[in-house]
């Protein structure tokens, strides 16, 4: 996990920083299919190496985790793999069909399920190696892994010329249910800040959690307002206290990505007017999920003052 470095605030300012990170796996389930009798071989879950590249993917303008890739490589997974070992055919050239669901206990997170098909005979062979990329042919290799048997172990996986092939891909992002703390130092007065998540139950797009595989799932920014109150309990959907005011037009943006990074910073911004009051917490919703920030303690914000609040989102392998 990444620590924060300390901001200050200058006379007609005020500028904090938090920090939090979200951990992400996945695995593969594939099967057999004869047409008129069904699935007549299928292999367990196979958990899934993410690559270097598909952590970048994740921060880019397009994560495009499209495209389902079989192989005849044994070599083991590494993060720096971008290909698969031996490429063999691409199971599908469209897209997946897409199912999501919320874990609502511990450990809490959203998982996206992702499925193709291919025709019969499309894929016809005998895989060992599977993997996820944004394109038909081999390369620009997202997740990867050898394909196993019940015991864990490498195995081959034979599909015949009058089978389909149908393989499942499995996301999960796991939300922080640990705070975050961090120090700051505001006009010369220390402050402590902790970030921690909200809605962890809610599988929504803009009041909850709605990660996806097609856009950059931390960068997106869809909202943020300040209270009054402290934090409330992960399950929430906003901290305590009084509603103060959301950050007026243009008041969210996001830094580019840089690879190999694994984290975006975005800034939040109240202009003079907005926001006025005394601030506790606030709130941000991102295109993954939703978190508050706390202040100790509680600062005013004046009416002829800016409020900057810079966030940093990251995502590690869990």
């Amino acid at each position: 996990h990444l620590m924060t470095a300390p901001y200050f605030n200058q006379r007609r300012y005020v500028e904090t920083e938090g920090l939090t990170s979200v951990g992400v796996d996945g695995f593969f389930i594939g099967r057999a299919i004869k047409p008129g009798f069904g699935v007549t071989r299928e292999f367990g879950i196979s958990p899934n190496l993410i690559t270097n590249l598909g952590l970048n993917a994740l921060g880019s303008a397009n994560a495009d985790f499209t495209r389902m890739l079989l192989g005849t490589g044994t070599t083991s997974p590494a993060f720096t793999d971008t290909a698969l070992t031996n490429f063999g055919v691409n199971v599908v050239n469209s897209s997946p069909s897409l199912t999501r669901s919320i874990q609502s206990s511990s450990p809490y997170y959203v998982e996206i399920k992702s499925t193709w098909t291919s025709s019969v005979g499309g894929a016809t062979g005998t895989w060992t190696e599977i993997g996820i990329s944004n394109q038909n042919t081999n390369g620009n290799l997202r997740s990867h892994a050898l394909i196993l048997d019940g015991g864990g172990s490498p195995t081959s996986f034979p599909v015949l010329s009058d089978e389909q092939f149908q393989g499942v891909y499995i996301f999960r992002f796991y939300m922080p249910v640990v705070d975050n703390p961090a120090s700051i130092n505001l006009s010369g007065t220390p402050y402590s800040t902790t970030t921690r998540s909200l809605a962890v139950t809610s599988l929504n797009k803009t009041a909850g959690w709605w990660p996806t595989l097609d856009t950059p799932f931390l960068a997106r920014l869809d909202g943020a307002a300040v209270y009054t109150g402290g934090l409330s309990a992960i399950t929430a959907t906003a901290p305590g206290g009084s509603y103060l005011g959301a950050p007026g037009f243009g008041g969210i943006t996001t830094a580019a990505y840089t690879n190999d990074n694994f984290y975006r910073d975005s800034s939040y911004r109240w202009g003079s007017g907005s926001g006025v009051g005394t601030v506790r917490s606030l709130m941000c919703q991102t295109g993954c999920g939703q978190f508050q920030v706390e202040y100790d303690p509680s600062f005013t914000k004046l009416t002829t003052e800016e409020f900057i609040h810079n966030q940093r989102f990251a995502w590690a392998r869990r």
